[in-house]
């Protein structure tokens, strides 16, 4: 199940719990490649840093990734974060085992666009499948901190924001989510996806996505950042 947990970032030093991405990019349809230089812990807050890379980089940007040492079959995963607004940018919160044995990586997402920071996108992708649920937000995520969740249970998955149901699936998708899963959260931007995410302009940068807080419980009991 793995063990819970509510990070709040007030220490230095987050390595027994987080590895930090460093020095490889997912693919070209990414505009940037992970650098620990992208991410800040301090003062209360990890940040999340998407902004120009460095000298003789084949990335015109740098981003922000980190992902916990332990992976958790089921549970309840939530962060309190406040995203960036701007095209072309993805704000990630996301569980994610990846392939292994001929099947194809299991994963389940929240993510906001900086196009639109009024809707969050809901996904599980399973063995090369998708399953997505746009909802609209009663507030703007860039604006200020929320609260963001998901509940993942042999059967189904839910999804909370702000300690409100947000969005259930108990098909198919969830009821194949069966591997454990690194809890990863992420600030990335891609020109290849603009049809998805808008055109990025890099003058509108650089954009910081800022986490409070980030916990896991095995079961779904109400929020636990608040």
């Amino acid at each position: 199940m793995g063990e819970p947990f509510v990070e709040r970032f007030d220490r230095p030093n987050i390595a027994d719990r987080w590895f930090v991405s460093d020095g490889w990019s997912n693919g070209r349809w990414m505009s940037n490649d992970w650098r620990k230089g992208a991410v800040e812990v301090g003062n209360g807050q990890m940040a999340l840093n998407l902004k120009p890379g460095p000298k003789g980089s084949h990335y015109e940007l740098m981003g922000g990734e980190v992902r916990t040492h332990d992976f958790m079959r089921y549970g309840y995963f939530e962060v309190r974060m406040r995203v960036p607004r701007g095209a072309g940018t993805v704000s990630g919160v996301f569980t994610y085992a990846d392939r292994a044995k001929g099947v194809k990586p299991n994963e389940i997402d929240i993510e906001i666009l900086g196009k639109n920071t009024r809707a969050v996108e809901l996904t599980i992708h399973e063995n090369g499948r998708s399953t997505t649920k746009t909802v609209a937000l009663p507030f703007d995520a860039a604006e200020g901190f929320h609260t963001y969740g998901f509940d993942w249970q042999p059967g189904y998955v839910r999804w909370y924001v702000d300690g409100v149901l947000a969005h259930q699936e108990a098909g198919p998708a969830a009821r194949n989510l069966e591997r454990p899963q690194q809890l990863i959260l992420n600030l990335w931007g891609s020109r290849e996806l603009e049809a998805w995410v808008g055109p990025l302009d890099t003058k509108q940068g650089p954009w910081r996505l800022e986490f409070s807080c980030v916990a896991y419980a095995p079961t779904y009991a109400g929020p636990l950042c608040d």
